[in-house]
């Protein structure tokens, strides 16, 4: 799995399905190498909003995460490691940024009704909403994927 090029995080596109473990995992580790061979450094919440902040792959679908999911991938690409995700959390905590700049036509991507959860998160974005629903807290973010999975999690059905 190879990617092709960036979108937006509101693009048409399939985003690969947490259920799809084995396509997802290969979309993260391509991530993680593209991000270190170019050297992009961009935060969590630049993913989210600006255009051409969303890997496209080579069969069609895209890589839509968390913000603090996208920061893990960050810091795994520049540390090795997770532990520094929160400088890659929000824009205010990177320096200098660097993004893509080869954004991909709509005439690749894949648009299905798949079922599942079209993103990828972190395990303190999971906690976070198991947290808040245990004491019937509604959860107040920007960050888009947390909020869908707070909403699936809130309403199951």
């Amino acid at each position: 799995m190879k990617i092709i090029g960036w979108t937006s995080f509101d693009s048409a596109c399939q985003g690969i399905c947490v259920e799809e473990e084995e396509v997802m995992i290969e979309a993260l580790n391509e991530t993680i190498r593209v991000i270190s061979k170019n050297g992009y450094v961009f935060s969590g919440e630049t993913h989210q909003r600006e255009h051409c902040c969303v890997p496209v792959f080579d069969n069609g679908k895209c890589l839509r995460c968390s913000m603090r999911g996208w920061a893990t991938l960050m810091s795994i690409a520049h540390t090795g490691t997770d532990g520094a995700y929160m400088n890659y959390y929000m824009d205010s905590f990177i320096d200098e940024k660097k993004s893509p700049e080869d954004a991909v036509t709509e005439d690749v991507f894949v648009i299905d009704d798949a079922e599942g959860l079209p993103y990828y998160f972190s395990n303190q974005d999971v906690k976070l909403v198991t947290e808040a629903l245990s004491m019937g807290m509604p959860l107040l973010t920007l960050d888009e994927a947390v909020l869908a999975l707070y909403d699936i999690m809130k309403d199951p059905t």
